[in-house]
């Protein structure tokens, strides 16, 4: 080996020796000062720390979060086996002042969402975390760059609080996965400029809501969003009381429903990421398909003296979320309805199944209200599975006085097919005759509804029944006789037009308003001689108040 030989080696060897003493001591130093940061903003604390400075690899151990999200007044609790963040960029974050990450995995963990500060876990006192604020302040005027973010695993739970501790379980999931690409955040102090993500695709797993002051429970198999594919789809969401019929009303104090609600599939299609992040839910249409629906309402009950039911175009209103949807389409789906009228044990009951339902413009959005000020509802639904009945609304989303239209029709059904659902809940039985066609249309809005009803049916008989469920034959024959048409046929000079009138209850829902305009229109359509004449005069009378 010759001298220069010699000496390059030595020289080699030597400057290998500095530098992996010069690098373990740089990694010493900066992970002194990554400590020092941690430990100063008390945002997170963890058993071990491992850190790589030519990989820029950082990995915490059994690591514990806590931040104060001041805007939403929650506290997140977050406690993980592992955080591991690798590709850290020390030279672009030294010249440049851009922290870049290739990625960021949180392996299994268990966050907590509270609305009082956690507990101390030795002291069992209220801590007060950091607040975001102070969290932010780590990327001061700092572009953030991220590859990818993995959330693999773990759960969450979101209580509700009460006098400084968790009372109420409100949500829990026990799968979650996320997996975001090409992230970029901008900073500028502690204000966000923007946020972008190239990619993202969430995975939630076996949701449950639970909250102690609802009669109903919620649960949800799967939720998944994909930003690449511009999909939102929820699997399985149901909605199921706590308890059965009977149990349910005796815990209410005024008229309420039982509601029992099956979503097998809901995917919402052309979705705007952007506009979610900035609060809003923007899309082509939301597909619901195979949803089934049971829903049960006592009128045993009175209703709430104080309560307000609000109108559609309220309720779009009262969304704190700006929505903004094309189309809603419901398809394939089936609703059982159950009926208790006042003072009755026995229950009505009437099905429709196929129900197509498709809402049209489905929007709270004022700007686009301004451009298109009608929602559409578009409802077709077989009576019994045999009766197809067809009904269609307008709701002027632009009208202060809540305006709206409605039009539908059937035919082809016989009376005492209603039997299931009028005898139970009432005092009548329908005993012969079929409606040839029905069809109505009407205006109205948050007070009054008008309008009116063409019915061409024959061969009408009905009976009374006493409180024992028994015809009452004589005073049935007298009322058939000498009040009711048996007939009404269109095509004759005699026939009668059924005159729609509804005056709204506030206290009482939109469909029960529609329903009472209905009913005004078939009661009128039925009737003759002296007994119209007086139910004329009364409408006239309501509509001159």
């Amino acid at each position: 080996m010759t001298p220069f030989l010699k000496k390059t080696l030595l020289f080699a060897s030597f400057a290998a020796v500095i530098g992996f003493v010069g690098v373990r001591w740089g990694e010493r130093c900066l992970k002194q000062k990554i400590e020092d940061k941690i430990a100063s903003y008390g945002v997170l604390t963890y058993g071990k720390m491992h850190f790589n400075l030519l990989a820029g690899n950082v990995s915490f151990e059994n690591a514990t979060i806590n931040i104060k999200w001041e805007e939403q007044a929650k506290f997140f609790h977050v406690l993980t086996p592992e955080i591991r963040v690798e590709g850290i960029g020390w030279r672009r974050l030294y010249f440049d002042k851009k922290l870049s990450v290739a990625s960021f995995h949180l392996l299994s963990p268990d966050v907590t969402v509270l609305d009082t500060p956690p507990l101390d876990t030795l002291t069992q006192a209220a801590t007060e975390p950091p607040s975001d604020s102070v969290a932010a302040s780590l990327l001061k005027v700092i572009a953030l760059e991220l590859q990818s973010v993995t959330l693999d695993g773990g759960c969450v739970e979101v209580f509700r609080g009460n006098k400084g501790l968790p009372q109420n379980l409100f949500a829990q999931a026990n799968d979650i996965n996320l997996d975001l690409k090409g992230i970029q955040l901008n900073l500028q102090g502690d204000v966000m400029n923007s946020l972008v993500f190239e990619d993202a695709d969430v995975l939630l797993n076996y949701l449950t809501l639970k909250n102690r002051n609802s009669h109903h429970n919620f649960t949800l198999q799967q939720f998944h969003l994909n930003k690449q594919d511009s999909l939102i789809e929820v699997v399985n969401l149901n909605m199921t009381p706590k308890d059965n019929p009977s149990d349910f009303f005796k815990k209410l104090s005024f008229k309420k429903a039982w509601f029992d609600l099956r979503f097998p599939s809901v995917r919402l299609k052309g979705w705007k990421f952007g506009e979610l992040l900035d609060g809003a839910l923007v899309a082509r249409s939301v597909d619901v398909a195979d949803l089934d629906m049971k829903v049960r309402v006592t009128q045993n009950l009175q209703p709430d003296p104080n309560g307000y039911r609000p109108m559609p175009q309220e309720l779009l209103r009262r969304i704190p979320m700006t929505i903004k949807i094309d189309s809603v389409v419901v398809s394939k789906s089936k609703l059982l309805f159950e009926n208790i009228g006042p003072g009755k044990t026995e229950v009505g009951v009437i099905t429709f199944d196929p129900l197509n339902i498709v809402f049209t413009n489905f929007t709270n959005d004022s700007v686009r209200i301004a451009q298109q000020k009608i929602m559409e509802l578009d409802a077709v639904g077989y009576c019994k599975g045999k009766y197809p009945v067809y009904n269609h609304f307008w709701f002027d989303l632009a009208n202060p006085a809540q305006a709206f239209s409605f039009k539908g029709h059937a035919s082809k059904v016989p009376f005492v097919s209603l039997n299931s659902f009028i005898k139970p809940c009432t005092d009548v039985f329908f005993d012969d005759g079929t409606i040839n066609s029905i069809s109505f249309e009407a205006n109205g809005d948050e007070k009054t509804a008008n309008g009116s009803l063409q019915m061409d049916y024959e061969d009408f008989h009905f009976s009374l029944l006493n409180d024992d469920r028994e015809r009452r034959k004589v005073l049935s024959k007298v009322v058939d006789l000498l009040f009711i048409k048996s007939a009404n046929d269109n095509e004759k000079d005699d026939f009668q037009e059924g005159n729609i009138h509804a005056r709204r209850d506030v206290r009482l829902s939109f469909l029960n308003y529609w329903w009472s305009a209905i009913q005004s229109g078939i009661k009128t359509s039925l009737m003759d001689g002296f007994a119209l004449k007086r139910t004329n005069k009364r409408m006239a009378n309501r509509a001159a108040k």
